[in-house]
């Protein structure tokens, strides 16, 4: 029901229980009916979800307002059709899935730091060349026409092409808004554990970043399939497929993506994952730092030229009305 506020915790409490209990041979049909009177009535909801997932239904894990369950939903529709135990990959809510969100958090919490200082700059950056065209550099001439003085050559040529300062105007507030848009879709996207938009690989100087996070992906979304059963070609093969991952563009991720299929064939590939999961950390932070540099160092040189532009056009006018008086 709409109104009904589920709880993921109970919801997980229950799948670990069946876990448990399936690992000493029990069926699920009996762990639930134990559960339903050894738990207080607050549970029963949450094992009649359970009943209704473990039967097929997946469409009871909308009902919960949490966004790692769109996740669930794709990866138990894989296991299902691998013939795996989704109650198993129940528990990766608050396991496996919940330490990739931790994970990707960190991974792109530099990133969020630099978008905010970016989204500030511009916006301040707007509100100065505003002003200044709107109500600084005027007046400056009307100053000077008081006086009978010439403006200062370039003050004069900054306020002869004012269509271009606004053109520069509405480029800083497109850049924001930009910044803004990406800001919230990388969160959005990291709190679901889900890959980032195909477009976001075409913005000049975040390839390396989207590659490197849908690879990140895929390899927790091949160890969430694992552990609920699927075998592990088939585990590598959805997760790539989940994962929309790319490793061409980035000779490490080609490295890392020969690794994962050697280590399939020698049967070692949960080390293999447990190793890269580490490794892919390192890839992604400096990634992020070259992004990072670029950026602020590319924000700064346009802004320093506009804005200084605009200081030296207003004080040029206040030397020469100084030597005029």
């Amino acid at each position: 029901m709409p109104g009904d506020t589920r709880d993921e915790n109970k919801l997980a409490l229950i799948s670990r229980m069946l876990t448990y209990q399936q690992a000493s041979g029990e069926t699920i049909p009996e762990t639930l009916r134990k559960l339903s009177s050894s738990l207080p009535d607050s549970y029963h909801d949450s094992i009649n979800d359970v009943k209704r997932i473990t039967s097929g239904d997946d469409s009871v894990l909308k009902e919960y307002k949490f966004d790692r369950f769109s996740l669930l939903i794709k990866l138990m529709t894989v296991v299902r059709k691998e013939g795996a135990d989704t109650s198993t990959l129940l528990v990766s809510i608050h396991d496996s899935i919940s330490e990739g969100i931790d994970q990707a958090d960190s991974f792109w919490e530099g990133f969020q730091s630099v978008m905010s200082y970016l989204i500030t700059v511009f916006v301040v950056a707007i509100l100065v060349v505003t002003i200044f065209v709107l109500k600084v550099l005027p007046q400056f001439r009307a100053t000077f026409d008081d006086f009978g003085v010439e403006l200062p050559e370039f003050t004069r040529f900054v306020l002869e092409n004012d269509f271009a300062l606004l053109v520069i105007i509405f480029v800083i507030a497109v850049c924001t808004a930009g910044f803004s848009l990406l800001y919230f879709h990388v969160k959005r996207q990291v709190a679901k554990l889900e890959g980032l938009s195909r477009y976001c690989r075409f913005i000049p100087g975040f390839q390396d970043l989207h590659c490197t996070y849908g690879y990140f992906l895929y390899v927790q979304y091949t160890k969430v399939l694992v552990q609920a059963g699927v075998g592990n070609s088939m585990a590598l093969k959805h997760a790539k497929t989940l994962s929309g991952v790319a490793t061409a563009s980035i000779s490490e991720l080609s490295v890392y993506s020969d690794a994962i299929n050697v280590a399939n064939e020698m049967e070692v590939l949960d080390k293999e994952l447990s190793h890269q999961n580490q490794q892919i950390g390192s890839l992604f932070t400096r990634k992020m730092m070259v992004l990072r540099d670029t950026l602020t160092r590319g924000a700064q040189a346009a802004l320093g030229v506009v804005v200084g532009g605009l200081i030296i056009a207003m004080y040029l006018p206040i030397f020469a009305l100084g030597s005029a008086v």
